[in-house]
């Protein structure tokens, strides 16, 4: 069983073997150095948030820009204070929606925002940021967020997702 530090439920999280079977047979993607990243996303999460599948469990996620992507740790969160980990696995893409109603602006992320991104207005006061290698579509600004929404103004964006659940 390892066990790995997690500030953010202020104690320790369990990985018993069989989770540990389980993430290496079904999440190989995670290997080399899974573990350290695994670790390293309990200690200090870009985000973390309650699973909507499991009420009693905790999704954390940690960009690295190494592998240009995010790994994603699922702990489930006992009443009787026990935190272990269900499962890991590797996302290309991870979808952030956060709502900033001082400046009233939907931001949607795939990634965190960094200094490289290339900004492109792709409607009326809907800014895109853009990998600067590939193009690819890593962050989305709504701006008057709200303002649209009183006046049941559709907002329609020109990109194309492919979604599905999380674990």
């Amino acid at each position: 069983m390892e066990l790995f530090p997690c500030p953010y439920l202020d104690g320790d999280v369990e990985c018993i073997k069989d989770r540990e079977a389980h993430i290496a047979e079904r999440h190989p993607d995670l290997h080399p150095g899974g573990w350290e990243r695994i670790s390293a996303t309990l200690e200090d999460p870009d985000q973390v948030r309650r699973s909507v599948r499991f009420l009693n469990a905790r999704i954390f996620s940690r960009w690295y820009d190494v592998l240009g992507k995010h790994v994603v740790v699922v702990v489930l969160d006992e009443p009787s204070g026990r935190h272990w980990i269900i499962t890991a696995y590797i996302a290309r893409k991870y979808l952030n929606l956060r709502y900033d109603r001082e400046a009233d602006i939907l931001h949607i992320d795939s990634c965190p925002p960094y200094a490289g991104q290339e900004s492109e207005e792709l409607r009326d006061e809907v800014i895109a940021r853009l990998n600067p290698d590939t193009g690819e579509v890593e962050n989305i600004e709504v701006l008057f967020f709200s303002t649209r929404l009183f006046r049941s103004e559709t907002v329609e964006l020109p990109i194309t997702a492919t979604m599905r659940l999380t674990e």
